[in-house]
């Protein structure tokens, strides 16, 4: 940081410039498999100026995308879905366990 410079300022064009770069790569990529629909998931979306920046510019190249409502997006929302996987592997192979408990 120079002398006199806004950090705010420096900060906001960091995570416009990872925002820019990141649609790119991703429309590119969407148009190539011609896919219409993104998801933005892992902790990084946990970052509000991000994830807002990077929506904007996928939104705008006609993509829609996706984000995490109820579930964190980072690795607490990663431990749900692997407790949600156990449990539907364990009462599948287990039948007396049903979602209530043990029959």
């Amino acid at each position: 940081r120079r002398e006199g410079e806004d950090t705010d300022a420096i900060a906001r064009g960091f995570h416009e410039a990872l925002a820019a770069a990141t649609a790119e790569l991703v429309v590119a990529e969407a148009r190539r498999r011609t896919i219409g629909v993104v998801g933005l998931t892992g902790g990084v979306f946990a970052n509000r100026v991000l994830t807002a920046a990077l929506r904007r510019r996928l939104v705008e190249a006609g993509l829609e995308v996706l984000t995490h409502r109820r579930v964190p997006c980072n690795d607490a929302g990663l431990a749900l879905g692997q407790a949600a996987i156990g449990r539907a592997l364990h009462t599948t192979t287990n039948p007396a366990v049903s979602s209530e408990g043990v029959d």
